[in-house]
């Protein structure tokens, strides 16, 4: 039963939307696969063929996901996790260069596949007699170099909210990584901007933040947190510091501003 404004009070009792079939389909898609992004040059809108008019078209373009020889089998498609993908991505890239045991994607059947390719010669099975040798990869770590990757994700520090404790997924050995969450993963390669602060004392009887209803003033003359001087840029706050004449030496009065262009009005479309 929908709950919309609607439906309200009404079954919905149509049939479910069609399916295409394999051949109707790819049928669509050969009329847009020679479709590129963005309009043609000299023309403002990308007109239409004798093919298209008459029609209600489906889709605008064919994406390049289309190639893969499977896609066109999927039930659902284009419906993509990318923080769930690149979850997926960084640990098997972690797993196979600490070569954890079954985890790994560094195993005996991916040598055989580059066997029978013919690629990697390097990375072939080697035989010795009755005995076989899988030669390590330039990328897999020694055991001093994994005890260094470790102590170093043990090291690293984020703020609050950014990331888990990432030093509980190091297990007691320091040689393998296990149980990374989705956000610590989406984290890995992006760039985040920091302000470097310094945190007011505004505790205590002649530090606390003094407040008459007009005026805010704290005492800058003792800092706290030195080691946890770090903020996101979304925490931020443009204020001035003015000095307090009354209170007297160390003592400032905090000033907000607002930037005299930004006004906090809601955005509606034009009526045409």
């Amino acid at each position: 039963m929908r709950r919309n404004n609607e439906f309200i009070g009404l079954y919905e009792s149509n049939d479910p939307p069609g399916k295409f079939s394999e051949e109707e389909l790819m049928a669509e898609l050969e009329k847009v696969k020679d479709v590129r992004p963005g309009n043609p040059e000299g023309s403002g809108k990308r007109k239409r063929s004798s093919m298209e008019r008459g029609r209600v078209p489906i889709w605008s373009r064919m994406m390049s996901l289309w190639k893969l020889p499977y896609w066109h089998k999927l039930k659902l498609r284009h419906n993509l996790d990318v923080m769930h993908i690149e979850k997926n991505i960084l640990e098997n890239l972690i797993w196979t260069i600490l070569k954890i045991a079954g985890k790994t994607k560094d195993t005996l059947k991916a040598r055989l596949d580059l066997a029978d390719l013919g690629i990697k010669k390097e990375l072939h099975i080697r035989e010795h007699g009755d005995s076989c040798e899988m030669p390590n990869a330039r990328y897999t770590l020694s055991n001093k170099q994994k005890m260094a990757f470790c102590d170093f994700l043990r090291l690293v520090k984020f703020l609050d909210a950014f990331a888990s404790n990432i030093t509980r997924c190091v297990n007691a050995e320091g040689t393998s990584v296990q149980g990374l969450k989705t956000h610590d993963c989406h984290m890995d390669g992006r760039s985040v901007v920091l302000f470097k602060c310094d945190w007011y004392k505004l505790d205590g009887k002649k530090n606390e933040l003094k407040d008459d209803g007009f005026f805010k003033s704290i005492n800058v003359g003792s800092l706290w947190y030195k080691n946890d001087c770090y903020i996101l840029s979304t925490q931020a706050r443009k204020v001035f510091y003015l000095p307090d004449t009354r209170c007297g030496q160390n003592w400032q009065v905090v000033q907000t501003f607002d930037h005299r262009h930004l006004y906090n009005v809601s955005q509606t479309e034009s009526a045409q």
